[in-house]
């Protein structure tokens, strides 16, 4: 299991979620993956049945967090993916509406700021590569797809050990900071001081997905 299988995973647990409580599928609004958090603990056995929680931790005017956790007989993987409510037509953030409220505060009761990432540019010393957009990283918005952003992630672990000890349990924290709707060659730069690992995408105006992946403890 890697790390964009999960957040595929949580976006097809989130859209069943989202598909059963719409109404009026035609002026509901749009949500998109702002962060995400995630780690895999174990790599599950091929055939093995897994079970997947999901749950709202945490929500705002126009935001709400997911939390999905997949386990078979122990934890393999939890992720906590932050969404933003876009409006369909102009894109742009939308609040959602009295009814969407009232139903975050009866099943979180939590609300809380939108967690960020303090973005980084790529030192002079990182490493640069070419990362090529395809016709098949994108979503049905017309963006490239958070989940494709992940692969990247995937490919710099598996050229090189880039983090102390080999860790089995690595932690991902990642932003997608703006939408790329279109296809080109984005610059895909890594860097590492030995215990995180540091991985941006960015075009021509700059950073547009940026990560710092962390060795962590495995779970009990």
């Amino acid at each position: 299991m890697r790390f964009d299988t999960v957040a595929r995973w949580a976006q097809d647990v989130a859209e069943d979620a989202s598909s059963s409580r719409d109404d009026n599928e035609g002026s509901a609004p749009v949500w998109v993956v702002k962060t995400a958090w995630i780690r895999i603990d174990t790599r599950p056995v091929c055939e093995r049945e897994l079970q997947v929680a999901t749950w709202c931790d945490g929500y705002g005017r126009a935001w709400a967090r997911r939390r999905v956790d997949i386990a078979g007989e122990r934890c393999v993987a939890r992720c906590s993916t932050t969404w933003i409510s876009v409006d369909r037509a102009s894109g742009s953030p939308r609040p959602l509406d009295q009814r969407a409220m009232e139903i975050l505060e009866k099943v979180c009761r939590r609300r809380t700021g939108v967690p960020r990432l303090r973005i980084v540019e790529p030192p002079p010393e990182a490493s640069t590569h070419t990362w090529h957009i395809r016709a098949s990283d994108f979503d049905l918005l017309g963006h490239v797809n958070n989940a494709a952003y992940l692969e990247a992630v995937e490919e710099i672990l598996a050229e090189a050990e880039h983090l102390d000890g080999s860790p089995s349990t690595i932690d991902v924290y990642a932003q997608y900071e703006r939408p790329v709707n279109s296809r080109m060659d984005l610059g895909l730069h890594w860097w590492s001081d030995g215990s995180d690992l540091r991985v941006w995408l960015c075009d021509d105006r700059g950073v547009v997905f940026y990560a710092v992946c962390s060795a962590s403890q495995p779970a009990e």
